[in-house]
Formats: C-alpha cells, sequence, structure tokens
C-alpha cells in the first residue's frame, strides 16, 4: 500500500533494509501504535482513523464536539497552520534546524532533550513526506521510538497537506 511506503520513506527507511533489528523497532513501535487506536486492525481505512484521531489527540482537539470526517480534518489543518504561522514555532524550529545540522554528536545528545520537549510543534516540524534530507529522517526514526503518536500525527498531517496540495 502507498500510505505504508510512505511511512517507510518519511522515516528514511529503505525498503531492503526494513528488516533490520533497529528498523523493525521504529515500524512496531508505530504499528502497536496504531493498532491501539484502530481496534487492533491494520486495515487502511482504519489506520487513517487512528491516526486522524491520535493527530486530533496531539492537537488538543476537543472530542466532546463530533465531527464529520472532512471537519475534523480541517480542524486539524486549521491547527497545524496556527502552529506553524506563530512566532514561538519559528524559534522552536530554528533551534531545533541548528541542533538538526549539528556535526558534533555530544552537542546534538545534549540539547535534544531540552528541543524535543513541546510536541505540538513536533507535530508541525517538517510536514513534508517528500522530504530528503536524512537528518531530518534521522531525528523522524528517533521521535518514532520515544513519541510514536508526533511521528504518526506528523505523517497524518504530511499525507494529508499532500493531497490537498498545501506543501
Amino acid at each position: 500500500n502507498d500510505d505504508l511506503k510512505k511511512l517507510y520513506y518519511f522515516l528514511g527507511i529503505e525498503m531492503k533494509n526494513k528488516v533490520s533489528a533497529q528498523n523493525k523497532l521504529i515500524i512496531t513501535r508505530i504499528l502497536n501504535t496504531l493498532k491501539k487506536y484502530a481496534g487492533g486492525s491494520l486495515k487502511v481505512e482504519d489506520i487513517y482513523i487512528a491516526m486522524m484521531e491520535i493527530t486530533a489527540e496531539q492537537l488538543q482537539i476537543e472530542r466532546g464536539n463530533k465531527y464529520k470526517k472532512e471537519e475534523l480534518l480541517d480542524e486539524i489543518i486549521g491547527r497545524y497552520e496556527e502552529i506553524k504561522d506563530s512566532k514561538d514555532f519559528s524559534e522552536y524550529i530554528s533551534n531545533l534546524s541548528s541542533l538538526l545540522s549539528s556535526k558534533s554528536m555530544v552537542d546534538f545528545n545534549r540539547e535534544l532533550k531540552n528541543n524535543i520537549i513541546d510536541g505540538k510543534f513536533l507535530i508541525a516540524y517538517n510536514a513534508d513526506v517528500r522530504e530528503e534530507n536524512e537528518g531530518n529522517k534521522r531525528f523522524r526514526r528517533l521521535l518514532a521510538m520515544t513519541f510514536p503518536k508526533i511521528t504518526i500525527s506528523n505523517l497524518f498531517i504530511s499525507i494529508i497537506l499532500e493531497r490537498r496540495n498545501f506543501n
């Protein structure tokens, strides 16, 4: 399925290397999280709804309101755009970009925990399924291990933006 291939590409995992221990662990974390929200199912339509629910949860969209699918998608994209347009996001991303381009692993590891805290910004970080930068993909793999819901949300927004041609 194309969305599964997008997941691998999004995380910088080549299909030929998907069975390495690290990559299996990353994919297992993502799939197990999706299964919890999809009632144990891994059918495409169930995964899509699970990704939407996880993203709404991560963006703190009030779930007491009854949304139709398109309304919830619009709300998700609206929140994404609010985050992206905020001054705090610009500063956060500038700091994160500097960190990701750091040549020193010591600097990277030391600063990472200070920069990873705010999940709402990470959800909006570089929501592009066509991303080529290996540093960004490495960061996505790290996020997938530590915060699978954030990674799922970022991927979901990326897919929606691609489908709506916002990117």
